[in-house]
């Protein structure tokens, strides 16, 4: 109706198309990464039990009917975990790897596992996901839709749980037994510059 009373009868239409055909779009790619996500944590898996697993919920939540009514709560959800993981991506990235990757580790290449860690998980990736969701739910109470900490709500709840796990990853990570344990990659790296710099030369 707004669509309607804003552009008219066709270009009303025509955004609802867009709005509709965006969603479908952004629930195809999600499934894809939940999918690829879940594969990849449990590798003997098969792919279609995966999808119909994750498509009998999603049809489930469609009839429930309570997405609507707790639409906020989830905003709120997906904007803490969001924000904490795209946190440890970025700090990882860019403070403790400064950009570089080891694409057979990446890759599991036969005898390339830099990127196992503990049974698959980074446990400093947790510790502070833990600590920057903590943040989150200090500065705001997504139940009630109530600030719970003047100050920290005023930079907003993501953006102060983003800073607590960007720097909180940062600053665990300068520990020595800590940074041999997320740095294992740093030989296979510093094999593949040397191979490159002789080639060069």
């Amino acid at each position: 109706d707004w669509m309607t009373k804003v552009g008219g009868p066709f270009w009303g239409l025509l955004s609802i198309i867009a709005i509709a055909l965006a969603n479908i779009t952004t629930q195809a790619t999600g499934m894809y990464c939940w999918t690829i996500a879940t594969k990849e944590m449990w590798p003997s898996l098969k792919y279609r039990p995966i999808v119909a697993v994750y498509c009998a919920w999603l049809i489930l939540l469609e009839f429930w009917g309570g997405i609507w009514t707790y639409y906020n709560m989830f905003l709120a959800v997906v904007a803490v975990t969001c924000g904490v993981c795209c946190a440890v991506v970025l700090s990882d990235y860019f403070l403790l790897r400064k950009g570089k990757f080891s694409i057979k580790s990446i890759y599991k290449i036969k005898g390339h596992n830099a990127y196992n860690y503990s049974g698959g998980f980074n446990i400093v990736s947790v510790i502070c996901l833990a600590i920057g969701t903590t943040v989150y739910f200090l500065a705001y109470d997504p139940v009630n839709y109530a600030p719970r900490n003047a100050t920290l709500f005023y930079f907003t709840p993501s953006g102060v749980s983003f800073v607590a796990t960007f720097l909180s990853y940062f600053l665990i990570s300068k520990i020595p037994v800590v940074n041999k344990y997320l740095l294992k990659d740093r030989k296979e790296i510093a094999e593949v510059e040397e191979k490159n710099s002789k080639t060069k030369a």
